[in-house]
């Protein structure tokens, strides 16, 4: 299994936090994510990124069933050559339980009225499922 973190959630955690040992990728930089991801020979994803939430207790970690992107973008915008695709289909792109909540992907725009806003989540699941991962679980932390 793959496991990946935001340089966002990345920065703000210590030893102490229960996130497991990952690679640290800039969810902003295309290319860089494709070389790790395309170098994994294993098809199966855990993407750790920062939740940016009053509510949400610190040391928590939520497990995501969907997302909803509010970055203002779309990581594949310009990218179609890389990936020989037009549109990707984002239905049910993550592995969950019943616990799992819908994160609200905000990038650095400072909405916060979602009720689990986060950065950059939808840019790493975007490109894992142009990459045809078979598996994508994704978390939200506060650290």
């Amino acid at each position: 299994m793959l496991n990946i973190i935001t340089k966002q959630l990345d920065k703000n955690i210590t030893k102490k936090d229960k996130i497991p040992q990952c690679i640290c990728v800039d969810p902003k930089d295309v290319e860089s994510m494709v070389k790790i991801m395309t170098k994994s020979k294993d098809k199966e994803i855990t993407i750790y990124d920062y939740v940016i939430a009053d509510n949400i207790k610190s040391k928590q970690l939520i497990s995501v069933r969907d997302h909803i992107n509010k970055t203002g973008s779309n990581i594949l915008l310009g990218q179609q050559k890389l990936f020989n695709i037009d549109f990707i289909d984002m239905s049910n792109v993550y592995t969950y339980d019943k616990a799992s909540i819908i994160a609200t992907c905000i990038g650095e725009n400072n909405i916060q009225k979602a009720d689990y806003p986060c950065m950059f989540l939808c840019n790493i699941s975007t490109i894992a499922r142009a990459l045809s991962f078979t598996s994508i679980k994704a978390y939200l932390y506060k650290p």
